[in-house]
């Protein structure tokens, strides 16, 4: 929630409301959340931001959905204009979601009928499809898609396109920065190493076997399409139950079939993982990107969503309605960096992103718990790298949501004492949230 105060007055900003499916009593504290924010709101929202449609963003708006009814005031809902059910992009978005979604599911079959290896790998990529429900992957499009729709239905929409500006909130000013309308944009979500992203990527190869297994899925709905992906011609295909009862290879076909080692039915499910990744990756790509530039300071507070590197680097070029303001204007008058998906390697640009970032009062503020990340989750968040390059542009001042910092903390060796003494004094700690002051 963002509060910005002019005089005696208080305008309220809402921004996402969900939490990671696996979260233990998640349904009971997002209710809880929305409710301490309605008191403190006097039940008047501004507007209501809805970034993207992933399950930890949007959660609140299904399993909170009668306290936000209790809300006497919402002027707009935000969202982006991917979310319009008439641009091509938003049909688009749907369609390869439910195909990619429905690839997943089929190797998650195919490796629950197969050996302990395979099931545990299956495990995995269950994992990593952390937007899904609760109720799991039957409940994907039907349930997401209702808190999304939950959402758009709080207040009047407001559809946002990049170089948009919202300039009707006393003392606010709101650039629209992604996501962007190059298609080609949206599907990328990796970079170069060391000068796009702060960590490792998938491999082009990787990538294409990605696509092939979702085109394998569309194959099953599909026949005739079938020739279009596998590598030989269908008349050169084998039925396996036709020449497993042929004489001249029964021999091979014992062998074949009892030792798993010669196996390799179930190979292609091993580019399910990365599947996943990609799923949660395009759609990640739709975040709607905010600088909000507090109109007295003109310092700028910078809300990304999950936005990856096609987001990224599409804001160089984003021509606002004020010429003489550009993007990367905004990111030097940036003291307040919402980090992206909870500091994942290529979810914040580095050249033409962070470095970008120079203002002396720069705070990042990154929403994760690493233990549960790593430990429950197997993700690699936040990314060491990007860790690194976040201490050292902020010399020290990070926010992050499993940690008490600054409380009884020592003071960052390259913080003055001065700078030091007024971040613990910009910071309120408390059990359900962390409160920061920008004075």
């Amino acid at each position: 929630m963002l509060t910005f105060r002019n005089g005696e007055d208080d305008t309220h900003i809402m921004i996402d409301c969900g939490v990671l499916s696996g979260t233990p009593e998640g349904r009971q504290k997002v209710t809880q959340a929305v409710d301490d924010i309605r008191t403190e709101t006097d039940g008047k929202l501004a507007a209501l931001v809805v970034t993207h449609e992933h399950w930890d963003h949007v959660s609140g708006f299904s399993d909170a959905i009668e306290s936000f009814k209790r809300f006497s005031s919402i002027g707009e809902v935000w969202a982006a204009w991917t979310e319009d059910p008439n641009q091509t992009i938003a049909k688009e978005k749907k369609q390869q979601n439910q195909l990619r979604f429905e690839a997943v599911q089929a190797a998650l079959h195919g490796w629950g009928s197969g050996s302990d290896d395979d099931q545990e790998r299956g495990a995995c990529v269950a994992a990593l499809m952390n937007f899904m429900p609760p109720e799991g992957f039957a409940a994907f499009s039907e349930n997401t898609n209702a808190a999304m729709n939950n959402a758009l239905l709080l207040g009047k929409q407001r559809l946002l396109s990049p170089g948009d500006i919202v300039e009707h909130i006393p003392g606010l000013r709101v650039y629209v920065l992604g996501p962007p309308k190059d298609t080609k944009a949206l599907h990328k979500m990796l970079g170069t190493i060391g000068k796009d992203m702060y960590g490792l990527a998938l491999l082009p190869s990787q990538v294409a076997t990605i696509q092939a297994f979702a085109a394998a899925a569309a194959s099953q709905a599909y026949p005739s399409t079938l020739d279009r992906y596998v590598p030989f011609e269908p008349h050169l295909h084998w039925d396996e139950a036709a020449w497993s009862s042929e004489q001249e290879w029964k021999e091979l076909a014992i062998s074949y079939h009892s030792d798993s080692v010669r196996r390799i039915d179930r190979d292609w499910l091993n580019s399910a993982a990365e599947l996943a990744l990609q799923l949660d990756s395009y759609t990640n790509n739709t975040s709607l990107v905010l600088a909000f530039e507090l109109a007295d300071s003109k310092e700028v507070v910078l809300f990304v969503g999950d936005a990856q590197v096609g987001n990224w680097k599409t804001w160089v070029a984003v021509r606002s309605a004020d010429a003489n303001v550009s993007v990367d204007d905004l990111l030097a008058r940036t003291v307040f960096y919402k980090v992206g998906h909870h500091g994942s390697h290529n979810a914040t640009l580095k050249q033409g992103g962070l470095e970008c970032m120079t203002s002396s009062k720069l705070v990042a503020a990154i929403p994760v718990d690493e233990a549960f990340a790593r430990n429950s989750k197997h993700w690699d968040m936040p990314a060491a790298s990007l860790l690194a390059a976040l201490q050292e542009k902020t010399a020290g001042r990070i926010l992050r949501s499993d940690s008490n910092f600054p409380r009884d903390s020592a003071k960052p060796d390259k913080l003055p004492e001065s700078d030091w003494r007024e971040f613990q004094g910009n910071v309120n700690i408390q059990e359900q949230f962390i409160e920061y002051y920008l004075r």
